[in-house]
């Protein structure tokens, strides 16, 4: 390791840390954990799923043949390892060593806080609970999002989001607005009484739901489009629609409330998510500060392109480093060069503890090999480089999100 190399890793570990981007479970998901369920929560089980009932049992050999070196697993084992202080790695031999080690310590009620906030090192986590948008764990290291998919679904309540989530059931109303106009005003109120309560942005997780590609429609098109829908004349078609034009409403009242806008791009539906579809909404709401998320990997070009351009567009690798730690190199390296490194954030985007310090230690790889490389070629100064990680880490989301205390 170069010297560079590791003096910033040990600065990095001083760093009282910004997490722009968590779903960290609810307590009583922690009550009895076993490691099974653990892993069942954990972005390797997309690509092998887990029994989060077997207990201390290790999955099949072959599960470990799956996995052992997507960079899931890799991030995730390496939280294990430096949470719990072991070495091996994790494999079936090893699993009831790792799986006593989490039952035993998760014994501890506010452990996952704790693993957090002494381990991790946070000092803010906004915390995006899709399960039940806009709250957060009491804690105070959490600040809440407000999660605006379940606004695109309005018009019955059998129309939900890809969480469950429906417009009607959380105003709590058996039948839609009269008019589109007393819609938007009551999505207005919710946003504000969110922000009154603490929310520090709003989410835009659409990609899951549909595409990205959102053109506003005339307030007078609208109109007619929502009476259709009301009525139960309307199709998917008209919803869409409609869809863009309650899109370009919150756009305008995220500005209007400053509230950055965060919005997943890339992985998804994949098509049509990438982050260059935002385009239409982005430059139509020049007031917006629209935070991309995940590098829209794989279409990370995009963000490089719209950083460029606009000058509302903010740069968030959450999830990319343990996505693919040589893709995130790749984005650091150009964001810097494309001259958004005042501005660009990291968070983990992951479940529980283990796993966000897994995602920290990979990004903390990332950043330091960038940095590295760019002082080694005389592109980045020693003092530079400090500036450059200390912002992504601590800094920049602090002054994006406004959080202080």
């Amino acid at each position: 390791m170069s010297h560079s190399l590791r003096s910033f890793h040990e600065m990095m570990d001083s760093f009282e840390i910004t997490n722009t981007h968590c779903h960290h479970m609810e307590g009583h998901f922690f009550k009895d954990m076993s490691l099974a369920r653990l892993v069942s929560q954990a972005y390797v089980a997309w690509s092998a799923p887990v029994d989060p009932l077997s207990g201390d049992e290790p999955p099949e050999a072959g599960w470990f043949e799956k996995v052992r070196f997507n960079s899931y697993f890799i991030a995730l084992q390496r939280g294990l390892q430096r949470l719990y202080g072991i070495d091996e790695p994790l494999d079936q031999k090893n699993w009831p060593f790792f799986a006593e080690a989490v039952r035993v310590r998760h014994q501890e009620p506010d452990w996952h806080l704790q693993a957090l906030r002494d381990v991790c090192r946070y000092r803010y986590i906004i915390q995006d609970s899709y399960w039940d948008p806009g709250s957060a764990h009491s804690d105070p290291l959490f600040k809440p999002v407000f999660r605006i998919n379940m606004f695109m679904y309005f018009h019955n309540k059998q129309c939900r989001d890809h969480n469950g989530n429906n417009a009607l059931s959380y105003l709590d109303m058996d039948e839609p607005f009269d008019t589109l106009d007393e819609y938007i005003d009551a999505v207005d109120i919710q946003i504000i009484d969110k922000k009154k309560s603490g929310s520090v942005a709003l989410k835009n997780a659409l990609a899951y739901d549909r595409d990205l590609l959102f053109t506003d429609e005339t307030k007078n098109e609208a109109n007619k489009l929502y009476e259709k829908l009301i009525c139960g004349k309307g199709d998917d078609g008209d919803l869409y629609r409609l869809q863009n034009h309650v899109f370009f409403r919150i756009c305008e009242m995220a500005a209007s409330h400053d509230l950055p806008l965060q919005c997943h791009t890339g992985l998804g539906q994949l098509v049509n998510t990438n982050a260059m579809c935002l385009y239409d909404a982005i430059a139509g709401n020049p007031q917006t500060k629209f935070i991309l998320f995940h590098g829209s990997y794989p279409y990370m070009e995009d963000v490089m392109a719209l950083c460029h351009n606009m000058k509302n567009v903010y740069p968030d690798i959450c999830w990319l480093p343990i996505i693919s730690p040589s893709a995130a190199e790749r984005f650091v390296s150009e964001i810097i060069e494309v001259g958004l490194s005042n501005v660009l954030c990291w968070g983990c985007d992951t479940w529980t503890s283990e796993e966000s310090l897994g995602a920290l230690l990979t990004a903390q790889d990332v950043f330091a090999t960038v940095a590295a490389r760019k002082v080694e070629n005389g592109y980045f100064s020693l003092s530079n480089a400090s500036d450059f990680l200390s912002g992504v880490f601590c800094d920049n989301a602090r002054s994006i999100y406004a959080l202080s205390g």
